[in-house]
């Protein structure tokens, strides 16, 4: 357990040993996941898409003050934004491994999106019209 490859070196993210990551951090940019659509397959409808991260801000060192506009992307069809309030480092996370130094971020909101037939929605609110088609 540790951290993969070399601190800010963007091709570390092209380490094999990325599947083993525990937690993520970077100042800009995006990351993509690719999931099967096996029910096309099943030929079984598709009536909602739920995702649940940890997120955060990220800032040099940590600040609770640190809004950030986070996106969900869903094919490449932005779904909706919302505000990290802060990087957040006046304590350890539950989630935090225990070789992560202590100076730095610790935690973030759980954020629970889901997109339906009508609607995006974050932690059961509505923020946007986009929905499954």
């Amino acid at each position: 357990d540790g951290i993969i490859g070399l601190l800010d070196v963007p091709n570390t993210f092209l380490d094999p040993d990325r599947m083993k990551a525990g937690l993520l951090w970077f100042a800009r940019g995006f990351v993509e996941y690719q999931f099967p659509n096996n029910a096309k397959l099943a030929n079984a409808e598709i009536t909602e898409l739920e995702v649940v991260m940890e997120l955060s801000s990220e800032v040099p060192g940590t600040s609770a003050d640190w809004p950030s506009d986070i996106t969900l992307a869903i094919n490449g069809i932005d779904v909706g934004t919302w505000t990290s309030p802060g990087d957040f480092g006046d304590k350890r996370g539950v989630f935090t491994p225990s070789w992560w130094k202590l100076k730095g971020s610790q935690y973030g909101k759980l954020k629970n999106w889901r997109i339906s037939t009508d609607g995006t929605y974050v932690d059961g609110v509505r923020i946007s019209e986009t929905s499954l088609a």
